[in-house]
C-alpha cells in the first residue's frame, strides 16, 4: 500500500487546490463516522458504509484513497476495528 499512498499523495498535491483541502479533511471525518455504524445483514453478518465513492466523485479517486486510508488507520488504532481476531491470536 505504501507505493499507492506515495503515488496518491503526489497526484493530490498537483491536482487538489488549497481551498479543497478542508473538504478532504471533512470527507475523511465523514467516512470515519459512517464506518462506525454496523448494519445487520440477513444471515448473521454485518456490513457498513464507507463513503469512498462519494469522496471519489467530489474530490477524485486519489484524494478518496488518502481520506479513507486515514479514516481506517484511526479506526484501527483507536477502536481495534478491522480484524476478526485480536493480533495476539494471529501469531
Amino acid at each position: 500500500m505504501l507505493p499507492v499512498w506515495a503515488m496518491a499523495s503526489g497526484i493530490v498535491k498537483k491536482t487538489l487546490k488549497a481551498r479543497e483541502v478542508p473538504y478532504l479533511a471533512v470527507g475523511a471525518a465523514f467516512s470515519f463516522v459512517i464506518m462506525m455504524f454496523n448494519v445487520p445483514i440477513p444471515g448473521g453478518s454485518t456490513g457498513h458504509a464507507v463513503g469512498g465513492v462519494l469522496l471519489a466523485i467530489l474530490l477524485g479517486p486519489w484524494a478518496a484513497c488518502i481520506a479513507v486510508s486515514v479514516a481506517l488507520v484511526i479506526q484501527a488504532l483507536l477502536f481495534g476495528d478491522g480484524a476478526s481476531r485480536p493480533l495476539g491470536e494471529l501469531f
